[in-house]
């Protein structure tokens, strides 16, 4: 038992041991100036704030359908989130010969829903609606550019957003051009064109061409009347302006673009006339009964 006892005792002087040559901090006892020790260094109290630790995850809420508020939208999809290249309705096409996008972004970098389009350089495409023939319309759209090879991203001017008549049944409604309401782009990084265009008597189409040498984003494409619910919506914290005549830079690309598209409008028998000419072909090389059947 003796042995024992000693056994604990020196076991317990050993943890007390140990316990003294922990990372514990001790407040040294003060030292006076001139007793050995150095003079303390004042310091001075400050209220600056530590800089925020940057974000682990950025969580977004999107509407896989788009814009739903805009739900009279005049145009087929002006969201973006039905165009495929495998639809077989078309709501926007890409001049010059093409009724289907080439390009449909997915991801939190579009401004609405889940999809958006990417035009190239240069390029254009056309959005099919419908229009208000005793009512002016609101037209909105929203264009994003990624930056080129050298990382610089063109200005929102780059850009050309208009509601166009293709000529398809005269006489013809005056080509309007929406203004550009951000000389720079937004925090999220889009540009917004927004007009209000009178009524029209033809058929609209929604025009947006890219202008620069870098890609671009369109997005939230909204035509609507004038007094729909979206558009008073938007009229109250924004100031909609009349749309702009074309400007006169843009005459010719928009002409060029004008007679693409009527090349895949449908004539009367439900051929385009690319169709009628394949068909044609078709007859040439191999009879009238394969051109049929085509």
């Amino acid at each position: 038992m003796k042995r024992f006892f000693v056994r604990v005792a020196s076991l317990t002087l050993v943890c007390a041991g140990l316990a003294a040559c922990s990372d514990e901090q001790l407040n040294p006892v003060p030292v006076e100036p001139g007793e050995g020790g150095s003079t303390p260094v004042p310091t001075t109290p400050t209220t600056e704030e530590p800089p925020p630790a940057p974000p682990v995850r950025t969580v977004i809420e999107r509407n896989p359908f788009g814009n739903v508020g805009a739900a009279d939208n005049l145009l087929w999809d002006g969201d973006f989130e039905w165009a495929s290249p495998f639809s077989d309705q078309y709501g926007w096409w890409q001049l010059p010969s093409s009724l289907s996008l080439e390009e449909v972004a997915v991801g939190p970098t579009c401004r609405s829903g889940l999809k958006c389009a990417r035009v190239g350089r240069n390029d254009e495409i056309l959005g099919v609606a419908v229009g208000a023939r005793d009512e002016a319309l609101f037209a909105s759209a929203h264009v994003k550019f990624e930056p080129d090879e050298d990382g610089v991203k063109p200005g929102c001017s780059d850009a050309l957003v208009a509601i166009l008549d293709i000529g398809a049944f005269p006489p013809s409604d005056p080509d309007a051009e929406l203004v550009l309401l951000t000389p720079v782009p937004d925090v999220t990084g889009y540009c917004t064109f927004m007009a209000e265009v009178p009524a029209r008597a033809n058929k609209p189409f929604f025009y947006v061409a890219n202008n620069s040498t870098s890609s671009m984003l369109v997005d939230d494409v909204v035509l609507v009347r004038a007094s729909s619910p979206a558009a008073l919506k938007t009229k109250s914290s924004t100031a909609a302006p009349q749309a702009l005549p074309l400007r006169s830079n843009a005459h010719s690309r928009v002409a060029a673009a004008k007679e693409a598209a009527r090349t895949l409008l449908p004539s009367d028998d439900g051929a385009t006339p690319s169709q009628r000419a394949f068909e044609a072909e078709a007859r040439r090389r191999f009879g009238a009964k394969a051109g049929q059947n085509q």
